[in-house]
């Protein structure tokens, strides 16, 4: 078939109408490609922030840089492929200069794919810190919710004990247990209670701190008794509900003290006291030996 000149090719190629027609076509292309940029960064950003909370600025910066990169790369890789069927094309119907164009775009090629698969490893570097970001970031809360978990467990065994031990006192002053003539009742009522509330110790002291009641092993009473009790104590007869956690054998004691109060003043106090379980401890040790452990490889 012999070569064909480019002036027997039809005069739309170079008409006007073709021009204003093709310049017309890229506007909307290049305005659908922006539009698509922003839906595309929008959406993933909806969709992130609606998952882990972290500041939006740096996410849209990311994702607009993936974004760009991946509809650039297909933008590129349209263009190659239009390019290489034009030139299989002339080469096909022999048009002069189609040796010359296969040159041409085969450079355009190479020096387009290098810096675009630059630009995509680049960009893959930051999407990728980005997810460690966010996951970090997912980490994070979820330590902290734990470690807000344990400190409650804590808080609400101090409740549990103060709420038994306001529940004594007020049985005690209903039936005027702290009278002389009814201290066996008494004992008796706190060894009962002892068993029914399943706590570890119960002691009872009157208004001047001496012990007149107690239902507890007599190991773990001659260790409760310290300064720590004492200034528990002290606390108490002021009128007031006290909690302290105790490390008594390794093990977390906890212990409310529970002023009873007659009128205006105090006429005893009650103490109650309750082991907090040995893997309950070691899992909040772990939480929080795992929270310190990760504010550290922050630093």
């Amino acid at each position: 078939m012999p070569l064909q000149n480019s002036s027997d090719l039809p005069n739309y190629y170079l008409s006007d109408e073709y021009i204003r027609k093709k310049k017309k076509r890229t506007r909307w292309i290049v305005f659908g490609l922006f539009l698509l940029l922003i839906v595309l960064t929008a959406v993933e950003v909806y969709i992130q922030q609606s998952h882990i909370s972290t500041p939006i600025a740096s996410n849209i910066a990311v994702l607009l840089l993936v974004n760009i990169n991946i509809i650039l790369l297909s933008v590129l890789v349209l263009i190659v492929a239009k390019n290489l069927v034009k030139l299989y094309l002339d080469r096909k119907w022999r048009i002069i200069g189609a040796r010359f164009r296969t040159k041409l775009v085969l450079s355009f090629a190479v020096l387009t794919f290098v810096p675009s698969l630059l630009l995509f490893l680049v960009a893959s570097g930051l999407l990728t810190n980005s997810i460690n970001n966010w996951f970090n970031q997912q980490i994070e809360n979820s330590l902290k919710g734990s470690l807000d978990v344990a400190e409650g467990y804590y808080g609400g065994s101090g409740k549990n004990i103060l709420l038994y031990a306001n529940m004594l006192n007020e049985f005690f002053l209903e039936k005027n247990m702290l009278s002389k003539e009814n201290l066996q009742y008494l004992k008796n009522t706190v060894f009962k209670k002892r068993v029914d509330y399943k706590v570890d110790g119960i002691l009872v002291f009157d208004s001047s701190l001496n012990l007149i009641a107690e239902s507890i092993e007599s190991a773990l009473k001659e260790k409760m008794l310290n300064d720590k009790l004492n200034q528990l104590l002290e606390k108490a007869l002021s009128g007031e509900d006290v909690t302290e956690i105790i490390l008594i054998d390794k093990k977390n004691l906890v212990v409310g003290a529970s002023p009873i109060k007659y009128g205006q003043g105090v006429g005893g106090i009650t103490v109650v006291s309750w082991f907090i379980s040995k893997d309950m401890v070691s899992k909040i040790e772990n939480i929080v030996n795992a929270f310190e452990e990760y504010k550290q490889l922050k630093l």
